[in-house]
């Protein structure tokens, strides 16, 4: 039998109810920020979740019952981390195993010490290469375990978590034609988009897209701006554009790096890239390009624009890594293999 998990869910408001299909009322999907962590959970081990009140109620029966107790960092005060005094159940733990799931967008932060330690493993939603960057303990860092966000192409529940195969979504080859040499639509979430779409879209080849307007942001300019895309319309242009540029958002690794290799498109990813783990067996230069800046970006369009050998071959590497990477099934077994079960 499969060891026992108590999921400690993050504190999210999630949409009303008359907002979503009657299908994700009774198996909601594993999407977001936590969707291909949970995914794995629910892949390899037999999971109850529950919010953090539940855990500081019956902390005996808890110990008692699960193999490990899984906390989402987030389950703590609305859009806060937990605080310390919030992890004083956690603490109190004395028989099952105690892991942090953080979900940060950025990699490169971390929460302290005082957070850490009362955890045997820490899961980072992509964590940096370098970890001798987070200025925490050895003993924190040494406990500290690669994951990753979900790709929204792909609708994971819990019940067909064990048995998805990625070759049902997205496509398994490159297009026949192209109607663009590159494409990008994204919020304004970072003044690299501002920068990258400007020249982009003042350069001497053909370019689809733009930035959309985000809250807390200065004003977008025009000659940023699009309108937002459909799903539908968004996907006929990434597969419609020779070279498709990743801009940094919140974070360094960003949704539409999973999306493009989902949809078997080549991908040239600002630089931040590099300095991420990830739990596939992504390299650049096989997988994808990276660039170094904007004026680097502006030139490997124009050259890859060009190559349609070597672009279509990275694009169809980094397809057949996705169908081999992101499976629940696999990043189960990674987490059991970090829990020691």
């Amino acid at each position: 039998m499969n060891p026992s998990i108590l999921y400690i869910r993050g504190r999210e408001t999630p949409a009303p109810w008359w907002q979503r299909p009657f299908k994700a009322l009774q198996t909601p999907p594993f999407l977001g920020q936590d969707g291909f962590f949970r995914g794995g959970l629910y892949a390899a081990f037999r999971v109850v979740e529950a919010p953090l009140e539940y855990l500081a109620r019956n902390r005996r029966a808890v110990d008692r019952t699960y193999d490990w107790v899984v906390v989402n960092f987030k389950a703590g005060r609305p859009k806060q981390g937990l605080s310390v005094e919030e992890l004083q159940p956690v603490r109190a733990l004395e028989r099952c195993g105690k892991a942090l799931f953080i979900n940060y967008a950025r990699a490169d932060v971390l929460p302290g010490d005082r957070v850490l330690d009362p955890f045997d493993i820490v899961f980072k939603r992509e964590l940096l290469r370098d970890i001798d960057r987070y200025p925490v303990s050895l003993r924190n860092r040494a406990k500290l375990r690669t994951t990753m966000l979900a790709c929204p192409l792909v609708h994971g529940t819990r019940g067909n978590a064990r048995r998805l195969q990625m070759a049902e979504f997205g496509f398994r080859d490159v297009p026949r034609g192209y109607a663009a040499d590159a494409f990008f639509s994204g919020a304004d979430t970072h003044d690299l988009r501002r920068a990258a779409v400007a020249r982009l879209r003042e350069a001497d080849f053909r370019f689809r897209g733009g930035l959309q307007f985000k809250p807390g942001r200065d004003g977008l300019d025009d000659r940023v701006r699009a309108a937002a895309l459909s799903r539908r319309a968004y996907i006929r242009a990434v597969r419609g554009a020779r070279v498709n540029p990743v801009l940094d958002g919140i974070g360094q690794f960003t949704f539409r790096h999973l999306e493009l290799w989902c949809l078997c498109a080549f991908m040239l990813s600002s630089p931040s890239l590099r300095e991420v783990q990830l739990p596939l067996d992504v390299a650049e230069g096989r997988d994808y390009v990276c660039f170094d800046d904007v004026d680097d970006m502006i030139d490997k369009v124009r050259y890859y624009a060009g190559h349609d050998t070597e672009r279509e071959r990275m694009a169809r590497s980094g397809r057949r890594r996705f169908e081999e990477g992101y499976s629940f099934v696999r990043h189960g077994a990674y987490i059991r293999a970090c829990l020691g079960v």
